[in-house]
Formats: structure tokens, C-alpha cells, sequence
């Protein structure tokens, strides 16, 4: 595979972009297994199916079991998303710690459906430059056991848009406004004068695709918001992909590396 274009002027067609993102590569990248084999579901817009487990699985080890589904890794969305696959692979230890969070999802006996988001141990990807989310991110703490789940409703209100935790922790900006969706991604609305989004040329109309490799837009009812991606960044300095339509109507992609706008924040 080529080199990801960095700039508008080099911008990849579709059909180029979407072969970047072909199942393959763990056994020559990853620098860690949960030990699962899984299942890609083509019905659904996120997630993974686990199928079967390897000796001395750490998913296993951690209560995981087999027919779970798996949404996250790390905060980041994981599955067949928009003709792209997302591995769980890419994302272990994106954290930084030693354990991975996963978002897992079950059936009850009852046929109820329910989240929690377990701590399987792992390690910390080589190069990888993320911090460390605060406990309290959320206003009512995560469950990472199986024993006290939450329902779907509970788990979905995480991901609603709002404010109130972009200012509390974020410690960078982009300087957009925008629209999000399962297609579309993050749609730029508003480019804000001075801040990073302008200084490296993002336009009204162009779409946010990805923060850091992490899927941005709307999945199964969770908002996965581009400044949730981008506040893992210990410099402020991360990788988009970004989609805009050329002027014969065509899709194109590529990948700027934007440093981003330090703000005060409310810590």
C-alpha cells in the first residue's frame, strides 16, 4: 500500500482509500492479542461478534464470553464501518495503561441487552502518544464488571452531544462546527477564525472521517464526537482523515497531521 496522501493537492480517490482498510496485518503490527477470534456482522453499523477464544485468552481471563459483542476499543468505535474495517487490533493500550476498555455488550437470559465495559490486560502500543482519560469523565461511572451492567438507554446517554465535558476536559481545539452522521461522518459547518482547522486550510463542506485512526460519527445510536478522539493527544498534534468532494463530483481522501489549538479548560 502507497503512502497516505497528507494534503488536499494529493487527495486519493474511493476505491484507493477504502483498500487501506482490508482485514489484515495483525500478525506482522499488533504487539498484543486479547486472544479472540471474532466475526464482522454486515447488518449492523458497529462492533465485532466474538467467536471462539485462544489458550490463556485475556478476554476469556477477564469474563468476556463467546457470542459477546464488542463496540469499543479504547473509545474507539470498532467494526465494519462504512465499507472500512476498524480492527480492536490497532487500538490495545491506546490508553496508555496496561489495560485495555473494551465495550461489551450481551443478551440476558430475558433477551434485554445490556453494556459494561470490562478491563482486559494488555499492553501499550510501541509509538503510541495518548493520556489518560479522568475517572470521572462521564458523570455516572462506568461499570467494568459483568455483575452490574447498564441497559441500553443508560449506555447510549453517554455518547448524546454536549458540551459540558468538551470544556471541562479538553485541553485542545479544532475550531469547527459541524453535523455528524453515519455516513458523513463529522460534516463541517464552520471553519472559526485563528484556529487550527484554518490555519491548515479544512473548508466548509469537508467531512471528518477519522481522529487518530478512531471512527468519527454517528453508530448504533453513539455519537463518537472528533474532540472525544483527539483528547486522548498528549501534544495536541493528531492525524485526520478527511473527505471532500472534488470538482467533478468525486470523493477524495487524505490525511493531515493538524496541531491543534491549546484552550483553557475547566479542571
Amino acid at each position: 500500500m502507497s503512502a497516505k496522501p497528507v494534503d488536499r493537492a494529493s487527495a486519493e480517490d474511493k476505491t484507493t482509500n477504502l483498500a487501506r482498510y482490508a482485514i489484515g496485518g495483525f500478525g506482522a503490527n499488533a504487539t498484543k492479542s486479547l486472544g479472540i477470534s471474532v466475526i464482522y456482522p454486515n447488518n449492523t453499523d458497529q462492533g465485532i461478534t466474538i467467536s471462539s477464544f485462544a489458550t490463556d485468552s485475556e478476554a476469556k481471563k477477564a469474563g468476556l464470553e463467546k457470542y459477546d459483542w464488542i463496540l469499543e476499543v479504547d473509545g474507539s468505535a470498532i467494526g465494519h464501518i462504512r465499507d472500512r474495517y476498524y480492527e480492536p487490533w490497532q487500538k490495545y493500550g491506546r490508553s496508555g495503561q496496561d489495560l485495555t476498555e473494551t465495550l461489551v455488550s450481551y443478551l440476558t437470559q430475558s433477551g434485554e441487552r445490556m453494556y459494561y465495559y470490562p478491563e482486559v490486560q494488555t499492553q501499550t502500543v510501541i509509538g503510541l502518544a495518548v493520556r489518560t482519560l479522568p475517572r470521572d469523565f462521564f458523570t455516572v461511572p462506568k461499570s467494568h464488571v459483568r455483575s452490574s451492567p447498564e441497559d441500553i438507554i443508560h449506555n447510549k446517554a453517554r455518547y448524546i452531544l454536549g458540551a459540558s465535558n468538551f470544556n471541562k476536559y479538553a485541553e485542545f481545539e479544532l475550531g469547527i462546527s459541524v453535523d455528524y452522521s453515519y455516513k458523513g461522518g463529522a460534516l463541517i459547518q464552520q471553519v472559526h477564525p485563528g484556529k487550527a482547522a484554518e490555519l491548515k486550510k479544512l473548508e466548509v463542506g469537508d467531512r471528518i472521517l477519522e481522529v487518530d485512526g478512531a471512527p468519527i460519527g454517528v453508530f448504533n445510536g453513539r455519537t463518537y464526537e472528533v474532540w472525544r478522539q483527539y483528547v486522548y493527544s498528549l501534544t495536541g498534534e493528531v492525524e485526520l482523515l478527511v473527505s471532500f468532494t472534488d470538482n467533478n463530483g468525486h470523493y477524495r481522501y487524505y490525511y493531515p497531521t493538524i496541531q491543534l489549538t491549546p484552550r483553557a479548560t475547566g479542571n
